[in-house]
């Protein structure tokens, strides 16, 4: 089926200036903005044509009203500047991956090319950020179509997930009622060890007292001290490195029962962390600031192997403890061969020097993703 020729309607912003979002989504959002101007300057250097919702100036507009907004977020400037190189980046590659086929492939002037930001209207129907069409309009014909998911990553390893023991596995296998009480006893042994320190400290037998006492925050810190909060968070920090190993067992054990009925949804549910989820291409800067490298998935032979795997459930996720018993490492098969590697460690989270709340201080995995491979 030939694809829809899009309708030249006003772009879709994801957000608006004025609502309360994460820095971190904004950065993306303006990255996104900045691939669609650079894509734009690139086309009309050729002599394409560009849609009325493509033009350069209602792009440029667009992306520096995002700027500004992160300029008044107090975004450093070196974030900024890695953002700016990675769009610039990804809009060369993405201009050089279009199919232009036939004799007058090369010939811009007589294509018309469209720039999609999809913000919402692509909900529910695809991920990509940026949707890039090409017309041959003398004929009618679609040419090429590019819907790109983008990111701009500063290095090849990725940390596709920060967070509990519990939710990790919530995750990956996509059951939102998914629990697991040994596991969840694993989160919260960093509170535990350091109400069992106080405990000892100070000769208290009350459980219960002791649990409110460390968990009251900035009230710990003014009937105690720092120097005794110091002292408990390195037990609760002790006691947590010494559950490494178990939580290990724990998560492939896990992992393995869940992935012996559930292989399919799991392993879409993995591409979905790293992004690559859906029929679009998928774009990522990797780099510092002026220093990118770009991985494209329709230029990487490994990345398209790794995508098919998926799509034909031949790939197969292998999680084994560490040789330090510490960690997971985790490899990604297809038949026998490893085509990619990613590590799943821990991280003691949540103890500031604030002082601590009974929310705070839970053991979290940091699940590693490296691309490497695939460049």
């Amino acid at each position: 089926m030939k694809p829809k020729a899009p309708k030249d309607t006003e772009q879709k912003d994801k957000i608006k200036v004025t609502e309360k979002i994460d820095v971190k989504s904004r950065l993306g959002y303006f990255s996104e903005f900045v691939t669609a101007y650079e894509l734009a300057i690139i086309i009309d250097r050729n002599k394409g044509k560009l849609t009325s919702r493509s033009k350069i100036e209602l792009l440029k507009q667009s992306m520096n009203l995002r700027r500004n907004e992160l300029i008044r977020l107090k975004v450093s400037a070196d974030e900024l500047k890695r953002q700016e190189t990675g769009g610039k980046v990804i809009a060369n590659q993405i201009f050089k991956d279009l199919i232009l086929n036939g004799k007058e492939g090369n010939d811009y002037h007589t294509l018309e090319f469209d720039i999609e930001l999809t913000g919402d209207s692509a909900k529910g129907v695809e991920k990509a950020d940026v949707v890039v069409t090409v017309k041959r309009p003398s004929k009618k014909q679609i040419v090429d179509r590019i819907a790109a998911s983008l990111k701009t990553y500063k290095t090849p390893n990725i940390n596709l997930a920060n967070s509990t023991f519990t939710s990790l596995l919530k995750v990956l296998s996509g059951d939102d009622e998914y629990e697991n009480k040994t596991l969840q006893k694993f989160e919260h042994i960093i509170f535990t060890g350091m109400v069992a320190e106080f405990m000892k400290i100070k000769k208290i037998k009350d459980k219960k007292f002791a649990e409110d006492a460390v968990g009251s925050g900035e009230k710990f810190l003014k009937e105690y001290g720092s120097a005794l909060f110091g002292k408990i968070k390195e037990a609760g920090r002790a006691a947590s490195k010494a559950s490494h190993k178990e939580v290990s067992k724990l998560i492939i054990g896990e992992f393995d029962k869940l992935y012996k009925d559930n292989k399919k949804k799991m392993n879409q549910n993995l591409l979905h962390l790293i992004g690559m989820d859906g029929g679009d291409d998928f774009y990522a800067a990797i780099g510092t600031a002026g220093k990118q490298k770009v991985l494209s998935s329709r230029q990487s032979k490994e990345m398209k192997e790794f995508l098919e795997s998926v799509k034909t459930n031949k790939l197969n996720v292998n999680m084994k403890p560490s040789d330090s018993g510490n960690a997971i490492d985790v490899s990604i098969q297809l038949d026998k061969e490893v085509i990619a590697k990613s590590t799943i460690s821990f991280t003691d989270t949540g103890i500031g020097s604030g002082g601590m709340t009974k929310s705070k201080g839970a053991g979290k995995t940091n699940f590693w993703f490296n691309v490497k491979e695939f460049m």
